[in-house]
């Protein structure tokens, strides 16, 4: 296995800017870090990383107000992850984590600023557990959306959702 880094990188009105499963190609560390997504699908989309750790911090993750702009961040089917300092505007859905045993999103900065449809959730868990703390939720329909998920939830910042700020 080997390392992964990509940063400091400009993505462009891609489908998914960066889709990775790690299953398929081992990893022994991914880091995904200080660069700059527009107008993506998906902007980092990352699949089955047992054997490895992803971090993903600092990176600005900008949808397309249209609504194509799905997921800022799609993590599915894995063990730990870091999610920090990221900015993520524009997209249905912000974070979406589907079955990741220890997430640990911090202090990352989730918006819609002129989204032309209605979006869904800030941050999505499903069947994840971890953290989500510090970070700043604004504009969606739930601000942080949870089923079947316990994570621990502290000091974000969570306004002007239409439904619910935690659901």
């Amino acid at each position: 296995s080997c390392d992964l880094n990509i940063e400091q990188c400009v993505f462009d009105s891609q489908n998914s800017a960066i889709e990775l499963n790690a299953q398929l190609m081992p990893f022994s560390s991914i880091y995904i870090n200080g660069n700059h997504f527009e107008d993506c699908q998906y902007g980092i989309a990352i699949d089955e990383f047992f054997d490895c750790s992803p971090n993903i911090s600092e990176n600005v993750i900008y949808g397309n107000p249209n609504g194509n702009s799905v997921n800022g961040i799609l993590l599915t089917n894995g063990r730990e992850v870091v999610v920090a300092d990221n900015s993520i505007t524009n997209f249905l859905t912000g974070i979406n984590l589907i079955l990741v045993n220890q997430p640990y999103i911090l202090s990352n900065n989730i918006s819609v600023v002129d989204l032309t449809v209605e979006p869904l959730s800030g941050i999505r868990s499903i069947s994840s557990q971890g953290e989500i703390r510090l970070n700043t939720i604004q504009n969606h329909l739930y601000g942080i959306e949870l089923g079947s998920a316990s994570p621990k939830i502290g000091a974000n910042t969570i306004t002007d959702n239409e439904a619910y700020g935690i659901y």
